[in-house]
């Protein structure tokens, strides 16, 4: 084992340059994943962090009005590092200048600020009674400067009394497009005022001393099964039919459910093989013409005896000293890059400089190293049993890899440089077949990164957040911690009736609510079949999505809805009928009823829906189901079920409130204006969102899109470049004692240089004849599964991309050759003839 480390080490060093050259390889391989992982990780926690931004949240779960006891007991289920704890004081600030504005003063342990964006970016959290922390934005309105220890007189009303209370800041929160503007107060204050804020909310509705509870769930596979599991075991129900309901809101980015169809799993498949494949062939490319290089010292070693074992061992020597080299180094680089790269992508998006997460992700780091170490061993092995699995003589004899024991007899035409050159290039067929994959993917790959960066629609990403151009509705419609529930968060008709009179007005309509919400009811089908009961008697229901409720008799609690016409229009409709006409046909003769497609997976199309309101029945026919993500459908809800009614059928069978109202305009700007005015003048509880918005959120995810992409990108190409390189310079090395002897029989220095800069021509040809014939069907295929995975992928299809990184391969092709005849230049004709 001694001699042959001895061996292996110092045949290391004779190949100092071929050396560095795998390493730089490994590295660059190890760096791709590693940073490509980490990115592709990125990109889904910024669009699901830009969701909970949007909702107000990171948490999985909202309860309301519940008690300190309550809260012990699930804290102690949920453990103290995922539950957070807040109590209300107030929404009614009556200082004159922020008349109009929707503001909540709380308290809120440390967790709560974490998963609601509470958390001072500057100071910190307020511990004496006369301390608070406050969001930047409050403080503008107010006139205030933003700095630690200013003072700041509030007029604010707790259980019906006047309190003007100065307080000092301690903490301020930086606002930003989606921040909802708090005050939070010390544990110090809560105590002060200990009997104004009881708990009273059951007995009078009393919303000073309301206790609220955030529950985080981490890695879990099937969320919603394992909180209601949880609150089962406590004894609660998300289920408002016995005393142990609570009031659950669920965060609604948790909501999504993606579906993929069998062609985007294989697309999806097929770009992981291709990123693998890639470093595979980077990493065996340049491993097997390092092999074959010394494939005459490999020879004298098996001449002395040496057994083939040894050699492989030797290899594996070199394989496992040049990855503790490579390996290290890209993770390293890979490392700092994607730490660079992070605050880049992190400020296109809503997310706060307070949240940023640095450092690597583990699994990428582990999956990363197994799968160089693998490739870095297969390749070492599978070239060297190549190398030594021919006679020693025939190895002496072979030149570029070629190994040929028995010859044809080729009749030799008149020949030139350029089919010299052709012929260079496919001697080792083998080789020319794996390098020209090899550069051929990676430039599918570049102008993959392209199409994904430049193919994400304005447009699209709109439509799938709202169809409309505004929705308005009382400010609780828009709050995670309170939202619409009762008549007292109803939409005033005075607002729409003065909408509608607004010159640049086009169309609207409004949307209906049975109040309170969660008490209707539904028939759930064949629930016998999908009944439990516990150890105490009670009975649920098990549904598809692993979500167990509380059932009365098979009934369960679901929240119904009606629509106008124009909001009818607007629904995306995923299964069902989709002629608008006919659905708003058959909706307005008010026998149908749509249905939300979470959780629906029991019903079809066509079966009938009993709706049970107080007691009375009511049986639909279900029409269609849609897609509830839009803003205008509804905000916040405690489980999957709901159901669509027209506006009309909803008013004749129930007292229906109005929720909101979604409309178009023709000056959005000009409309915004005159909105934005009216909530801050005359409707003071009224609150809205509109289109632009949106576009805001659009602009920042495509610059993150861009960024990661052009990042991915430069990776991407550099591999194919360094591995390009390494081919061309590595050929032309690997041939020395052929050149020179090509030089002695009179091959002057233009003619050689011309043959190599040929071949390098031809190797970059090659390699876009493959890109193009392979990208003909694998860029059209990537395209649809990009349209499956990003709602707002607009099908963006070019070969643009490919083609100029193929110039630089094109002038690679010229130089690098042109280099490599000044390396081999350096030693005599004669030297290089007379080496083994």
């Amino acid at each position: 084992m001694k001699i042959e480390r001895k061996l292996s080490n110092k045949k290391m060093t004779e190949g100092k340059t071929r050396n560095v050259i795998l390493v730089i390889a490994i590295a660059l391989t190890t760096v791709m994943f590693t940073v490509l992982m980490t990115i592709f990780s990125s990109i889904s926690d910024s669009q699901q962090k830009e969701e909970m931004r949007l909702n107000g949240s990171t948490s999985f779960a909202t309860i309301k009005y519940i008690s300190d006891d309550d809260y012990e007991i699930l804290q102690r289920a949920f453990g103290n590092g995922n539950v957070g704890y807040r109590l209300f004081i107030s929404s009614q600030i009556n200082n004159e200048s922020l008349s109009g504005q929707s503001i909540e003063m709380s308290y809120m342990d440390e967790n709560y600020m974490l998963t609601h964006f509470c958390t001072p970016s500057v100071g910190t959290v307020p511990m004496k009674e006369n301390e608070i922390i406050c969001d930047s934005k409050t403080l503008e309105e107010m006139g205030a400067k933003a700095e630690i220890g200013n003072t700041v007189s509030l007029e604010f009303i707790m259980r019906n009394r006047l309190y003007i209370i100065d307080f000092k800041i301690a903490g301020i929160i930086q606002s930003d497009a989606y921040s909802r503007q708090s005050i939070i107060v010390s544990k110090a204050f809560v105590d002060k005022y200990a009997t104004e804020l009881e708990n009273t909310y059951l007995v009078d509705g009393e919303y000073s001393g309301v206790r609220m509870m955030d529950i985080k769930i981490d890695n879990k596979i099937f969320p919603l099964r394992y909180f209601t599991d949880k609150l089962n075991e406590c004894g609660y129900t998300m289920e408002n039919q016995t005393g142990n309901f609570l009031d659950v809101s669920i965060n609604p980015a948790y909501e999504t459910q993606v579906s993929v169809d069998i062609s985007t799993m294989i697309g999806i498949a097929l770009i992981v093989f291709l990123l693998m494949f890639t470093g595979y062939l980077v990493i065996y490319n340049i491993f097997e013409i390092s092999i074959t290089q010394d494939i005459h010292f490999w020879a004298l070693l098996r001449m002395i005896g040496t057994d083939k074992k040894t050699i492989i061992r030797i290899v594996r020597h070199q394989a496992s000293m040049l990855m503790i080299l490579g390996i290290p180094l890209g993770i390293v680089i890979g490392g700092v890059l994607g730490n660079i790269l992070f605050p880049y992508i992190a400020r296109t998006t809503t997310i706060s400089e307070g949240y940023y997460q640095y450092g690597i992700k583990v699994y990428a780091i582990l999956f990363t190293v197994i799968f160089v170490a693998i490739t870095v061993y297969y390749s070492a092995k599978k070239s060297v049993r190549t190398a030594v699995s021919i006679s020693p003589v025939a190895a002496l004899r072979c030149t570029d890899g070629e190994v040929t024991i028995h010859k044809k007899k080729r009749k030799v035409k008149k020949g030139s440089l350029g089919k010299l050159a052709a012929a260079n290039v496919g001697r080792n067929k083998k080789r020319m077949i794996l390098v020209i994959v090899s550069l051929s993917i990676s430039l599918i790959l570049f102008n993959c990164t392209f199409i994904l960066a430049n193919g994400i629609d304005r447009e699209k990403y709109l439509q799938s957040k709202m169809k409309s151009d505004f929705v308005i509705g009382n400010s609780n419609y828009f709050n995670v911690n309170k939202h619409f529930r009762t008549n007292d968060d109803a939409l005033d008709e005075a607002v729409i009736n003065e909408i509608n009179r607004q010159d640049g007005f086009l169309q609207g309509g409004a949307m209906y609510a049975c109040t309170p919400m969660g008490e209707s009811l539904f028939e759930y089908p064949d629930w016998e079949q999908h009944s439990e009961t516990d150890k105490e008697g009670n009975r649920y229901i098990r549904i598809s999505t692993g979500a167990r409720y509380k059932s009365n008799n098979g009934m369960l609690s679901c929240q119904l809805y009606g629509a106008d016409d124009y909001v009818l229009s607007n629904f995306e409709i995923t299964e069902g009928t989709t002629d608008i006409e006919e659905l708003l046909r058959k909706m307005g003769s008010g026998e149908y009823i749509i249905m939300s497609a979470a959780g629906s997976s029991e019903f079809a199309v066509g079966d009938t829906v009993t709706i049970v309101l107080d007691g009375q029945k009511y049986q639909y026919t279900l029409l269609a189901k849609m897609n509830r993500g839009r803003t205008e459908y509804c905000q916040f809800t405690t489980n999957g079920f709901c159901y669509y009614l027209s506006s009309d059928e909803l008013r004749k069978i129930s007292n229906a409130t109005l929720m909101n109202y979604s409309f178009d305009a023709a000056d959005i700007d000009q409309m915004e204006e005159y909105i934005d005015s009216q909530c801050s003048n005359e409707w003071l509880s009224m609150s809205y969102i509109s289109a632009k918005t949106y576009y805001t959120s659009f602009d920042s995810l495509k610059s993150e899109f861009w960024i990661v992409g052009i990042f991915m990108s430069v990776v991407i190409g550099v591999i194919g470049i360094v591995n390009f390189v390494n081919v061309i310079l590595t050929s032309i090395i690997s041939r020395k004692k052929e050149i020179a002897t090509m030089q002695s029989i009179g091959m002057q220095g233009k003619q050689l240089r011309k043959m190599l800069c040929t071949e390098g021509i031809i190797f970059s040809l090659l390699a876009l004849s493959g890109s193009l014939a392979l990208g003909v069907v694998l860029i059209p295929l990537v395209s649809n599964v990009l349209a499956g995975m990003v709602e707002y992928y607009a099908g963006y299809i070019t070969m643009t991309p490919m083609i100029a990184i193929w110039i630089v391969y094109f002038i690679v092709s010229i130089i690098v050759p042109v280099y490599g005849k000044q390396i081999i230049s350096r030693d005599s004709v004669i030297a290089r003839i007379r080496q083994e």
